[in-house]
């Protein structure tokens, strides 16, 4: 079969602005035999569905090689350069601009794992763009007034900050620039009040626990972070 014959046939077929293909992982081992694809199913859906259903919720891989992009998608948006986590802080621009979005639930892609690969490799500094691609998220669906959206991706950059911060103390990175400029793109005022903000600060200085984690117990039930 050809994965991107499929993918085109598809966009031309429902006219949608981005499509979508199903993947499979392999390793550097892999042996198999090509999968075959009897049947192709398509599935519709609007920006705002893929926002709520898929992305938000996990289940929308932030990567470009299963994606066929429509090119006007395009027009004033270019990833950014130098930066680990280019998608993510791209993807919920080029999926806002969609009218339409198709998923094929078929693995069509073969997305080989390699050793020492970004997806694979440890924890480095870098790996902090995707706080910084989160907190403009969070920006972005401020300005339109998405701010259902908007809280459910500060709650994921409050998971990020955290599971980002545990894994830079556990490599010994000096991180005080980094989370200095995280904390300056972070505006928590639009989830806690002023005093609640202070209220952290004395809790984090009295009872020697990291600020992050007091203002986490402060936080709406919508926004705090599940094991």
């Amino acid at each position: 079969y050809d994965m991107y014959n499929i993918m085109i046939e598809t966009a031309i077929k429902t006219s949608s602005d981005m499509v979508i293909c199903d993947y499979i992982n392999i390793f550097e081992n892999y042996e198999g035999k090509d999968i075959k694809i009897n049947k192709v199913s398509i599935y519709n859906f609007t920006p705002h569905e893929i926002l709520n259903k898929l992305f938000v919720k996990g289940k929308f891989d932030v990567v470009p090689w299963n994606k066929l992009y429509k090119k006007s998608l395009f027009c004033n948006l270019r990833f950014k350069v130098n930066r680990v986590n280019k998608d993510e802080f791209l993807i919920h621009e080029i999926i806002y601009k969609c009218k339409k979005i198709s998923i094929i639930d078929s693995k069509l892609y073969y997305y080989r794992h390699r050793p020492g690969s970004i997806m694979n490799s440890k924890f480095e500094i870098r790996k902090f763009d995707r706080l910084y691609a989160l907190s403009k998220r969070v920006e972005f669906f401020y300005e339109n007034n998405e701010i259902e959206l908007m809280m459910k991706v500060e709650k994921w950059l409050v998971d990020s900050l955290i599971w980002n911060y545990y894994f830079a103390i556990e490599e010994n990175y000096n991180i005080e620039g980094e989370l200095k400029e995280i904390e300056r793109l972070m505006d928590l005022e639009p989830v806690l009040s002023k005093e609640m903000i202070k209220l952290g600060e004395y809790m984090s200085n009295h009872l020697f626990a990291f600020l992050i984690h007091c203002y986490q117990t402060m936080l709406p039930a919508m926004l705090k972070t599940t094991t």
